[in-house]
């Protein structure tokens, strides 16, 4: 019995301890489970955070070196646009101080050529009339170079403008032939233009940059031969016009042509001139679409050439009918001049001198006119008289031309006086001053040196008007 409950113990005991261990395991699994998963969420919140602070250290390093990045192009941008402003600024001050420079001294240079144009040649001796011719010519000479830094005033400005309209391309090259010719004659040059056979004259382009091209050129073809000759040929295949200056001269060394297109640059330190001609030469051929090209050897002459597209024309008026008008107009001039004197005229103009060439132009004309110095006293004197045309300069004290227009438009409306045609007279050139004109109320614009055929054309408008 002893040994039955011994062994019943016994095998109670093995019962429970089996129990006991199955419990134990079973706790032991899931403290393992428990424990190991805690290890895994600890390790994997440990690995997250470094990878976080990783991420972050690495993102906020990125974002630092971006965000540098970023102010170094905006402070590069900056200065940039500040350097460009700078540059524009400069640019523009150089052009108004070059067309400023410009007015100042095309308005003397009108006192001087409309003085010498006033002078009748038959009334001089021989030697008189030389003295006054050389006196013509330099005074010409020294406007184109005030056109030629004008000019490069507007290149540099980018206010170029490229015109289309009918012209003669035979009279453009007589033209620059007759300017020329006396220069060419003076150094025992001779001058020539040859033409294609079948070259048609009646063309659509920009005759005035065509004009100033040419005339540039074959001057310096001049200046730079000492003997032989100077030739000006054009020849046409269809609409594309070549054209050639080819002259005897000194000639171009090969290692200098590259440079003689540069602005300020001379062939030599010995000549005279500004150095601009080639290189605005060069540009107007560009802006016309062309190429000016050079062909040189010292001691042998130059070649420079260049070809254009320049459509054929019908809007140029032929020979006889350019007579038959020529007739019609000496026919009725001396009806013209009958009308013109009963016309008025007020001159606006701060320059005593150019009050007194353009009042004696006038008188020539059979034209009573009056004097104003200025804006203001202008305004007065139109309310005082009638006046059919009023010359007015532009740059003015007291009140300038673009003010006293206004104020005269403005006193029309509210007295209800007829509209007195006012034209503008100035040496100011900017390409704007002709928009200016009209929207101040002008009705014309002439430029100083003026002709005298544009004081006839402004009082044959208003005496048949």
């Amino acid at each position: 019995m002893v040994v039955v409950l011994i062994y019943g113990i016994g095998f109670f005991n093995r019962r429970s301890l089996m129990a006991v261990q199955r419990v134990i395991s079973e706790e032991n699994k899931k403290y393992l489970k428990s424990g190991r998963q805690k290890m895994v969420d600890l390790i994997a919140d440990n690995v997250g955070k470094s990878v976080s602070v990783e991420f972050n250290r690495v993102t906020n390093e990125s974002m630092n070196a971006l965000r540098d990045d970023l102010k170094q192009a905006l402070a590069d941008v900056v200065r940039a646009e500040d350097a460009q402003d700078v540059a524009e600024t400069a640019t523009r001050a150089k052009s108004d101080f070059l067309s400023k420079m410009s007015h100042e001294i095309r308005t003397p240079i009108n006192g001087i050529i409309g003085s010498l144009d006033l002078i009748n040649p038959a009334e001089l001796t021989p030697l008189q009339a030389e003295d006054v011719n050389r006196a013509i010519i330099s005074s010409n000479r020294l406007l184109g170079i005030i056109n030629q830094i004008l000019d490069f005033a507007k290149i540099e400005a980018a206010e170029i403008e490229y015109q289309s309209q009918p012209f003669d391309l035979g009279q453009v090259v007589q033209d620059v032939v007759d300017v020329l010719a006396p220069q060419a004659t003076d150094k025992g040059l001779k001058l020539i233009s040859e033409f294609g056979s079948d070259l048609i004259m009646s063309r659509s382009g920009d005759q005035q940059k065509i004009h100033q091209v040419l005339l540039n050129l074959v001057e310096n073809a001049i200046k730079f031969t000492g003997n032989g000759q100077v030739d000006l040929k054009v020849n046409g295949d269809g609409d594309n016009v070549s054209f050639q200056v080819i002259d005897s001269g000194i000639g171009i060394a090969k290692e200098k042509i590259d440079t003689i297109f540069e602005s300020f640059t001379q062939v030599g330190s010995n000549q005279v001139g500004t150095g601009l001609g080639l290189s605005i030469c060069q540009e107007f051929v560009a802006g016309m679409g062309g190429q000016l090209r050079v062909d040189s050897q010292p001691n042998r002459g130059s070649n420079f050439s260049f070809d254009l597209e320049l459509e054929k024309s019908n809007g140029v008026e032929s020979e006889s009918e350019s007579e038959s008008e020529s007739e019609s107009e000496s026919e009725s001039e001396s009806e013209s001049e009958s009308v013109r004197n009963g016309v008025k005229v007020l001159v606006v103009d701060d320059d005593k001198v150019n009050q007194q060439v353009v009042c004696r132009y006038l008188e020539t004309m059979g034209v009573n006119s009056e004097v104003a110095e200025d804006g203001k006293q202008a305004v007065k004197r139109w309310e005082k008289t009638k006046f059919d045309l009023i010359l007015m300069d532009l740059q003015m004290p007291v009140l300038n031309g673009f003010e006293a227009t206004g104020q005269i438009r403005k006193l029309e409306k509210i007295t209800g006086f007829p509209r007195t045609r006012i034209v503008a007279l100035t040496a100011s050139l900017v390409d704007q001053v002709e928009e200016q004109c009209q929207s101040a109320g002008m009705d014309g614009y002439i430029p100083k040196p003026f002709k005298r055929q544009d004081l006839i054309d402004q009082i044959e408008l208003v005496s048949h008007g």
